[in-house]
């Protein structure tokens, strides 16, 4: 505020007979409460628009609610009347005020002593519905074992038996997802996915990463640490692989990261079959005893931790190895540099945004982003202590 505006408040208040103000902040403070009209209040019910239009509180909800017939010329009067009150429904409220209860159905792979992954998107889970729960909003969650597709297809089947209002689906068996999101889709079952995409439905949103992008990320990380005149090996560790297309995309960023920039470094894939800890060790008996022929290693899920093991047990420190998530073992090796890079996906925060973006369209009628990226965070043991859950 310039001095000439200021003696300008200053005379408008005298000849309102004001007491001479002293300060500046007292000058804001009257020139508001006085000479600023206040805006409507935020308390505005149906029934005082309708009042203010000359129309009945039903003629108000149905321009709100896009439904009945009312005349152009009544809706724009209504219309202008809820502009100029800035009125917006408390959605919450008339929701607490219902007696309707919305199911929504989770399917997401269960959490075990071999695969801890899940249990963090399990968590995020809980406390969407627990934060949710007040308002009608019912969860229930269907685990599957990673191990077996035909868990999978039983838990789908019981779920679509209980006839949900919407479902929150990690779709990691490709083929599985896309029949049983057929039948969501035949059912009118909106649903929202997280972890993997699947491109052939339109679904509320997808919550996860990039797959390809990701890694690109570790082909970069790797580039930066590694020599370059060895081979890249990379490590599918998975039941069924081919099952898992987002580990064929991590894979895909991954080489097109080099291609693209016209590199020759041979890249060599192995698919192991989770669990079984020879072939890792085999293929990398072969570096041994030449270990500069080696880059480094790129694993592209979780169980980095078998990789780790493997180059500890042989006594290779000095090759670079990235891989994914912040979970227990992952950590351990980690922390005593054996992994170099974790590649985190925040799986908490995947499942709370995907029950909650369910809640935002379902309950509260508004619209949700097709995508919502997660994104790629880099840990190493300078950084890890800044993450809570690592601590």
């Amino acid at each position: 505020m310039c001095a000439h505006e200021v003696d300008e408040i200053l005379t408008s208040f005298q000849e309102l007979s004001m007491p001479r103000v002293r300060t500046r902040n007292n000058i804001a403070y009257l020139y508001k409460k006085q000479l600023v009209k206040e805006k409507p209040s935020q308390n505005i019910r149906i029934k005082d628009i309708a009042r203010r239009a000359g129309v009945s509180s039903g003629t108000v909800d149905r321009v709100l609610h896009h439904r009945g017939e009312v005349s152009p010329e009544t809706k724009e009067k209504v219309l202008k009347i809820i502009e100029e009150l800035e009125y917006s429904p408390n959605l919450l409220a008339s929701t607490l005020a219902s007696s309707r209860t919305h199911s929504v159905a989770v399917l997401i792979p269960a959490a075990s002593k071999e695969n801890p992954f899940w249990a963090e998107h399990l968590r995020g889970i809980q406390r969407a519905g627990v934060e949710l729960a007040p308002y009608g909003f019912k969860l229930d969650v269907y685990p599957f074992s990673m191990a077996d597709t035909l868990d999978f297809r039983k838990k789908s089947d019981d779920l679509l038996e209980s006839q949900p209002d919407s479902i929150l689906i990690a779709p990691v068996f490709y083929r599985e997802s896309v029949h049983f999101l057929g039948k969501c889709r035949e059912k009118g079952i909106p649903f929202a996915l997280i972890d993997t995409p699947i491109d052939q439905f339109e679904y509320l949103s997808f919550i996860g990463q990039n797959s390809c992008q990701s890694g690109a990320v570790g082909a970069k990380l790797l580039s930066m640490k590694a020599i370059t005149n060895g081979q890249y090996l990379i490590f599918n560790i998975t039941h069924e692989k081919d099952q898992l297309h987002h580990l064929s995309d991590r894979e895909k960023g991954f080489r097109l990261f080099f291609e693209n920039r016209g590199s020759k470094i041979r890249i060599l894939t192995f698919d192991v079959h989770d669990g079984d800890t020879n072939t890792i060790r085999d293929t990398l008996i072969k570096y041994q005893k030449d270990p500069d022929t080696l880059s480094g290693i790129f694993v592209t899920g979780s169980k980095v931790n078998r990789v780790a093991e493997a180059l500890e047990e042989l006594n290779m420190p000095d090759v670079c190895l990235v891989g994914y998530d912040l979970i227990k073992d992952n950590l351990d090796y980690l922390r005593r540099d054996v992994i170099d890079f974790l590649i985190c996906q925040q799986p908490e925060e995947q499942a709370y945004l995907g029950v909650t973006s369910i809640f935002n369209s379902l309950v509260l009628k508004k619209e949700v982003p097709a995508v919502q990226a997660m994104p790629i965070d880099i840990i190493t043991r300078e950084n890890l202590d800044q993450y809570p859950k690592c601590r």
